[in-house]
């Protein structure tokens, strides 16, 4: 057993034993069920056992559903998968995620997983089971169009802190309840999310962190569903998809089914799928939160003509030259260029860096930070680090480095990233934000 399995055996372990205000969470478990499981993504036969890719799509036209390639394995036991924004430089990616999808169904039991969602809005994080079609009820009564569903999602409202449970019979019968946290469900830290299910009484206690956030006892599921974890882009209701590329981790996933509690099985769903991969990927480095970072990505100007990723003066433009090694921007006297970032967690320090070349020793530019509220009103001063040939690190005639840190304030909900020439001319390029958080604690 490696390190990483006995640290989640112990978490497991002070979870199992813990009771909510209402329940002993352990009554009925039953632990040596061979249906019973607990992955860790450490042994991959295992893993490809349990589980197969999603390769489809579901929910509004314009998203590209899930992709197996966009689901990562590493052999240390972390599942990364994929989520691909609004600007990514590929059309037919962008607005596509990924899921796992377990091979078999399962009925009631308690389901939990440990995982780091995608920290950013416009697509859905959930663990969800699922089942639809037609199947028997409990009591022999053949039921049609059945939508058998339990969901844990997150990316709801604007708010990471707001989480949305949900259980289905049907596509129109369902009890849906939106719930604030305490924590910050997008600050980088592994959370461990559950759901336990029972048919007698009907009950579905959901639970984060341990914690006991809500029970529903309608419309609860009858039918055995099949596991899914992943991230897909809905319509509206997780909000605008402002990015290039980010993604969601996975430490863990596990399964032990309660005795005594009916169900019916099925074994008839068939979702389109590939094999759990099994070449071991690194894991990726932290997601940059600035889009088109190297300016290489011109036809995103073309198409977000309203809408675009960096807000360029009419006097410069995307530079093919101007990079270190890619394409860069080239800025002249009285030129900027500004991006607005979103997604900003409140009380967090973040981190901004880029690369930068004076044409001319006499340069003098600026890199700004301004803070905005939800009205995209600014709060608070600019934060300003002047660009020349005083600033820390400058190397004459070659590109160097600059940094900024900043803290964002409890009402900031995005950033305005810019750099402005005040005189002469500087190549720009490899721009890149996140939080310090982030930065320290990258698995």
């Amino acid at each position: 057993m490696t390190n990483k399995q006995t640290n989640c055996a112990n978490k497991i372990s002070t979870l199992s034993t813990a009771k909510s205000s209402k329940y002993n969470r352990d009554y009925g478990l039953n632990k040596s069920s061979p249906l019973a499981f607990f992955d860790d993504f450490t042994n991959k036969i295992l893993s490809s056992n349990l589980w197969n890719v999603g390769d489809f799509k579901w929910g509004p036209d314009f998203n590209h559903g899930v992709r197996p390639e966009n689901v990562l394995w590493n052999k240390d036991g972390i599942v990364t998968i994929k989520s691909y924004g609004k600007y990514f430089s590929d059309p037919q990616k962008n607005y596509q995620g990924g899921t796992l999808i377990s091979k078999l169904a399962y009925g009631p039991g308690r389901f939990e997983t440990k995982m780091k969602m995608v920290p950013r809005f416009g697509t859905s994080t959930a663990f969800w089971t699922f089942m639809y079609g037609d199947s028997l009820d409990l009591m022999g009564n053949l039921k049609s169009e059945l939508n058998q569903e339990i969901d844990i999602e997150l990316n709801v409202n604007q708010d990471f802190k707001s989480v949305w449970f949900t259980n289905w019979h049907t596509e129109k019968d369902s009890t849906h309840v939106s719930k604030l946290t305490k924590i910050n469900n997008a600050d980088g830290d592994w959370h461990i999310y559950a759901f336990e299910w029972h048919t007698s009484p009907n009950r579905i206690d959901y639970y984060i962190d341990n914690k006991l956030i809500y029970t529903s006892s309608t419309h609860v599921p009858y039918v055995a569903g099949n596991i899914f974890i992943g991230n897909w882009f809905p319509r509206n209701w997780a909000g605008n998809a402002d990015f290039e590329e980010d993604y969601m981790q996975i430490d863990y996933i596990s399964y032990t089914p309660y005795e005594n509690q009916p169900y019916v099985n099925y074994d008839k769903a068939n979702f389109k799928s590939s094999t759990f991969p099994t070449k071991s990927l690194p894991l990726p480095p932290v997601a940059n939160m600035i889009a088109d970072a190297s300016f290489t990505n011109s036809p995103l100007y073309e198409k977000y003509s309203i809408d675009k990723v960096w807000e360029l003066s009419k006097n410069i433009a995307i530079n093919k030259t101007a990079g270190k090694n890619k394409s860069g921007l080239l800025l002249t006297t009285d030129s900027f260029a500004k991006q607005i970032v979103t997604d900003i967690i409140s009380g967090y320090e973040y981190y901004v860096k880029a690369s930068v070349k004076l044409l001319d020793i006499n340069s003098h530019a600026k890199l700004y930070i301004k803070q905005l509220d939800k009205d995209k009103t600014q709060i608070g001063k600019t934060q300003v680090l002047d660009i020349s040939d005083k600033t820390i690190n400058f190397i004459q005639g070659e590109f160097f480095n600059l940094s900024l840190n900043f803290k964002a304030s409890t009402k900031t909900k995005f950033i305005e990233l810019g750099f402005t020439c005040i005189d002469g001319s500087l190549a720009l390029t490899n721009v890149f934000m996140n939080t310090t958080y982030r930065l320290k604690n990258c698995d």
